[in-house]
């Protein structure tokens, strides 16, 4: 896919980086751990000792220390009792009329006292089944509809360039959002901390003749995530297309900046922005004029890939560290996602130029709209706390498609076990991974999400799948009317 400034897709960029990995290190599996602080508090207890009762008849206080520390008493020389002993804890009459008993020195004891101050880590959900994910899934992916403002918008995938990793696909160097795997930095200055998805429907990102679901770059593997905290809390901002955020400020929201890596070169990594001298933040310049006309940018909405790719703003989009990952409760008046997702319902079915779903050249299937990608961009500061905390809740689900057979699936079961190690998800709720789920990519079907042993349709192809590509080879030459989503055109 083309990108504006005249960059290189994400996609493409991210194969190039992952395939040197420049900014992977070493790192091994950790797990979280409840911290326990121990407060030592010295309490000292000053006890004054009273004077010992003088010829009272019965023993001194029981309070005073059994041994107390005396001052030495002088030689005695009658304390008037008759007894001679001078103590003070004879029989007599108590009078007093003797030498004065010896005085006790003041007693002071020490007591120390241990607190112990435990943080409670919350119980961590119980990954759904196989079949529980697969159908929540199917509910997204077949759920959006652009007149219903309470229908699901899609599946929020985003496919893995390593495929039987999680954490070897995230590039965050910040130490709030914590990476048990590996330990990154800069790579060409690109956007740290920024994680890049789109949102699946059978509205977008289809195979126009069939309206098939159309994984990314043929990957075999993805993660899906809670659709619910990507709408109230992780989307930063959203593109109707490939946004080409790589080299983005503000974590792939807002202008494009240089590739490098030295420190105050002004690159998209460091996210410094340059007009304040500080990291940037929603109200910036290089921030705000990214935006898409209508949401305070410099920019109109594109109607395709073609031209300046403008955002719309997500929930995120106010976060810049300002708060607690885990207090962060989102920014709701600045949630676009939805308008994004009807705008691109819109655009579907134009071209890049004239309106029509494709254009009369070699490469037309590539250039109908429908199978284009959004992009969705998930603030990585927000979503890693969370994910440590609680795995199975922010990431319902990892994937594998159908065509890319049982090493795909073998893939994502790795990854769902790196996952569970990394988190402690795999001690708390042993033999309860987050489930792998496949995604049907054979033939066209109304769900495509599915669990192992009950792929939707035939494992391979068939002669459906024959006559649809020589339909859309006619299709492509321009030789018969083009269809995309029931609306169909002359040739031309």
């Amino acid at each position: 896919m083309s990108t504006s400034g005249g960059s290189i897709s994400n996609f493409e960029l991210e194969a190039q980086r992952d395939g040197t990995s420049p900014r992977a290190g070493g790192g091994g599996l950790g797990r979280p751990q409840v911290i326990s602080i121990v407060i030592a508090a010295v309490v000292a207890v000053v006890v004054l000792a009273a004077a010992v009762p003088q010829f009272m008849g019965h023993e001194a206080s029981s309070q005073a220390d059994p041994n107390p520390p005396t001052t030495p008493a002088p030689a005695p020389v009658g304390d008037g009792d008759g007894d001679g002993d001078g103590d003070g804890h004879g029989g007599g009459d108590g009078d007093g009329a003797g030498t004065p008993a010896p005085t006790l020195a003041p007693t002071t004891t020490t007591t120390t006292t241990t607190v112990t101050t435990t943080t409670t880590q919350m119980p961590k959900t119980m990954p759904m089944t196989e079949k529980e994910a697969a159908d929540y899934l199917n509910h997204l992916w077949a759920g959006f509809d652009e007149n219903d403002d309470a229908s699901p918008l899609g599946v929020t995938m985003s496919f893995a360039s390593k495929p039987d990793s999680f954490y070897k696909n995230i590039y965050c160097s910040n130490p709030k959002a914590p990476n048990p795997v590996q330990t990154t930095g800069c790579w060409q200055g690109l956007a740290d901390c920024r994680l890049s998805c789109s949102i699946y429907s059978h509205k977008y990102i289809v195979e126009e003749n069939s309206n098939m679901i159309w994984p990314a770059l043929k990957r075999t593997t993805a993660y899906a995530f809670n659709d619910t905290m990507v709408q109230t809390k992780y989307a930063k901002c959203a593109y109707l297309w490939d946004g080409a955020t790589n080299n983005k400020y503000f974590r792939g929201c807002g202008d494009g900046a240089p590739g490098c890596c030295e420190e105050g070169c002004d690159s998209a990594f460091f996210n410094i922005c340059p007009s304040t001298g500080k990291p940037c933040t929603w109200d910036d310049v290089e921030v705000k004029r990214g935006a898409c006309k209508q949401f305070g940018g410099d920019h109109t909405s594109p109607m395709t890939h073609s031209g300046y790719q403008c955002f719309y703003p997500g929930v995120a989009i106010g976060y810049h560290e300002q708060t607690p990952p885990t207090e962060w409760t989102g920014d709701q008046k600045n949630n676009h996602l939805r308008d994004m997702c009807k705008q691109r319902v819109e655009y579907n079915c134009k071209d890049d130029e004239k309106g029509y779903p494709g254009k009369n050249d070699d490469n037309a299937a590539g250039r109908w709209n429908l199978r284009k990608h959004n992009e969705v961009v998930l603030d990585e500061l927000l979503l890693l706390p969370d994910l440590m905390l609680d795995p199975a809740k922010v990431l319902p689900a990892v994937l594998y498609t159908a065509k890319g057979g049982a090493k795909a699936r073998n893939d994502a079961i790795m990854m769902a076990k790196e996952i569970g190690e990394a988190t402690g998800l795999d001690q708390e709720h042993p033999g309860r991974p987050i489930p792998a789920v496949g995604i049907y990519n054979w033939h066209p079907v109304t769900n495509p999400f599915y669990d192992e042993g009950n792929m939707p349709g035939p494992n391979g192809p068939n002669q459906n799948e024959i006559v649809m590509a020589e339909a859309r080879a006619l299709s492509e030459s321009n030789t018969k009317q083009v269809c995309c989503n029931d609306n169909c055109h002359p040739p031309r």
